[in-house]
């Protein structure tokens, strides 16, 4: 064909070819472990600390079926200050389409997370015109903290329910922190990208802009991987600012504040509560950030605002819950208890990063490169405050913030590490004529970074294979069956979804199961996510089905109008509470060995 050019058109297939071939590896993957596995499913959840999934599925299915005010999702009554605009998004989908809930939140959770690959893999191959650079875009997804040399398990178990555990195992869950983190990672990645090298003015200023609203907006999606973004952008940015300019005198002042810190964080903490405390971690970026906001003649201000302002709603949301003393926000607060790292357990879990990032911060001083530098001692920084917030006051969840703040490291540093190594490269080919043993002293330290680099970040990957290989992670977990089915049907043919009467049910039918599937109100809740209006006689339910029993005075004060119970369950309701409940209807299903039962739709008398 005239005018056309075989190089190009080959770079071109070249890249399609390599995007396409890590994209599917990403999928292989998520996916593998599960395909292999017979009976698998979109319909068919991950059960993968699956308890909080089905709380986050409930506010999918009160979207799909129209139900769009902040409630608590189980019973929709009270007040949901958890950020959920991701589930709210996922839920919007179901409710276009007609798809199942489950089926959505796994299709598009997936892609979500292999555009992100295919994002980085795009990164890489068009900053630098060579599309096998695309292939490393893997290796974030396959490194982890090495688990295996302490316990021999895939994660390292802290205190509490605290865990570490590398990218791979956070992106698994598909909930709207693994969401989340895709977005933040894709955004940190676009503000690299356009300033990194040579680009235009104006794809800076529009791609900075656009990052920055993206990241603003994750504060409506999950708090944490919100928070970790804007540390680690401001902080790179602060220290860029002292760099560039070697402003010694403000790396003095950033310096000193940081025990300052650690020293009035705590009272900052008693005064304002915890969200003002995590502003107050920005504490020792603040100089830089205001000399780099001179520098800019505002424009990173104005990048400040629009984030900011795509962030507003759920702030104010929360200010609002935390002024008026919500009983939910308090708790949440309070129960952020022995949640911290180690000082050994977090440097084992974090020296696959830490060394790239220390050779990347010296090599950026030693080649006056302020970008290389500003990003391997802003991460740094970032990384190290956010780690130990338990420790200068804002007792934010440390454990899940150093998990999140791996991720986007791991994520953004290898376009950083590209663009060194290839920056040396071409320092020691124009410096080879004029001393050839200096060039040659350049590209042997190069060499043995990149190889100790890689070594470790090989070593760390058995993490991955031992993932894999659990197969208690990789089972499924089905709320479909024929009992929650018929469960379902019973609870569709009330009226509780015009009432708002709850629907309470025994040891045997599942109360999280049978909100996603019908969509009622039940009495039912997720002690960390939200509570509902009278989450003390709800609670007194919730807690005397894991019992066994059904208190029904507390049922009645709850709002509880109806119960359903399984003629299979030990439990016996119907004869234990006889003359508290009375029979509307039932319905047959047959058990896994072929059995028929049934499950049962009752009223409370006197209130049914």
């Amino acid at each position: 064909m005239a005018g056309t050019n075989p190089e190009r058109r080959i770079s071109i297939w070249a890249t399609v070819g390599v995007i396409a071939s890590v994209m599917v590896a990403s999928l292989a993957l998520s996916l593998g472990p599960l395909v292999a596995r017979a009976g698998w499913r979109f319909d068919l959840l991950r059960n993968y600390f699956s308890y909080d999934q089905w709380g986050y599925l409930s506010i999918v299915r009160n979207y799909a079926d129209g139900l769009f005010s902040a409630v608590e999702p189980d019973t929709q009554t009270g007040s949901n200050f958890y950020p959920h605009a991701y589930y709210a998004f996922l839920g919007l989908v179901a409710r276009v389409t007609g798809a199942d809930s489950i089926v959505v939140w796994n299709i598009v959770g997936i892609a979500l997370q292999t555009v992100l690959v295919g994002f980085l893999a795009m990164v890489l191959i068009v900053r630098w015109r060579r599309p096998l650079l695309g292939l490393l875009a893997v290796i974030p997804f396959i490194i982890g903290t090495f688990a295996w040399l302490d316990g021999g398990a895939w994660f390292t178990q802290l205190q509490s329910h605290a865990v570490l555990w590398g990218p791979f195992a956070m992106f698994y869950t598909l909930n709207g922190e693994a969401a989340s983190v895709a977005i933040a990672g894709m955004a940190l990645l676009t503000i690299l990208a356009v300033w990194i090298g040579p680009t235009s003015r104006r794809l800076r200023m529009w791609g900075t802009l656009l990052a920055a609203i993206a990241i603003g907006a994750l504060g409506n999606v999950q708090t944490y991987s919100f928070i970790t973004a804007v540390y680690l952008a401001v902080y790179v940015l602060a220290v860029y600012a002292i760099v560039s300019r070697r402003r010694w005198k403000t790396a003095i002042v950033s310096v000193v504040l940081v025990p300052v810190l650690f020293l009035t964080g705590g009272t900052v903490f008693a005064v304002g509560g915890q969200l003002p405390t995590l502003v107050f971690g920005l504490l020792p970026a603040i100089p830089g950030l205001i000399a780099i906001i001179i520098d800019s003649r505002g424009f990173v201000a104005v990048c400040g605002a629009a984030a900011a302002l795509a962030a507003s709603p759920q702030v104010v949301m929360t200010a609002i819950g935390i002024i008026s003393k919500d009983p939910f926000l308090t708790f949440r607060v309070d129960s952020n208890v022995a949640l911290g790292l180690g000082v050994r357990a977090g440097l084992l879990a974090s020296v696959v990063l830490i060394l790239p990032l220390v050779a990347v911060a010296v090599a950026g001083i030693v080649a006056r490169r302020p970008l290389w530098s500003a990003y391997g001692i802003g991460a740094m920084a970032a990384w190290f405050v956010l780690a130990s917030n338990d420790r200068w006051g804002a007792n934010a969840e440390p454990y899940r913030i150093w998990i999140d703040a791996f991720t986007l490291i791991a994520l953004t540093i290898l376009p950083v590490i590209v663009d060194v190594v290839i920056g040396l490269r071409r320092r020691a080919a124009e410096t080879e004529s004029e001393s050839p043993s200096r060039a040659r002293a350049l590209r042997v330290t190069v060499s043995v970074v990149v190889t100790v680099t890689a070594l470790v970040a090989a070593g760390s990957a058995i993490d991955v294979l031992r993932f894999s290989q659990d197969a208690t992670m990789h089972t499924l977990e089905a709320s479909r069956t024929p009992r929650e089915l018929a469960a379902s049907a019973l609870a569709s043919s009330t009226d509780a979804a015009k009432t708002g009467a709850l629907i309470a049910t025994d040891g045997c039918v599942d109360p999280r199961y049978l909100k996603v599937n019908s969509g009622g109100p039940v009495a039912f809740f997720h002690v960390g996510m939200a509570w509902p209006e009278d989450y003390v006689d709800v609670g007194a339910v919730v807690d005397g089905r894991q019992d066994g029993s059904f208190p029904v005075a507390s049922a009645i004060a709850g709002g509880v109008g109806w119960v359903i119970t399984d003629s299979e369950c030990a439990d016996d309701w119907p004869t234990r509470y006889a003359d508290d409940l009375v029979l509307h209807s039932s319905r047959d299903y047959t058990t896994d060995d072929g059995a028929s039962a049934q499950v049962q739709l009752w009223s409370i008398r006197g209130d049914g």
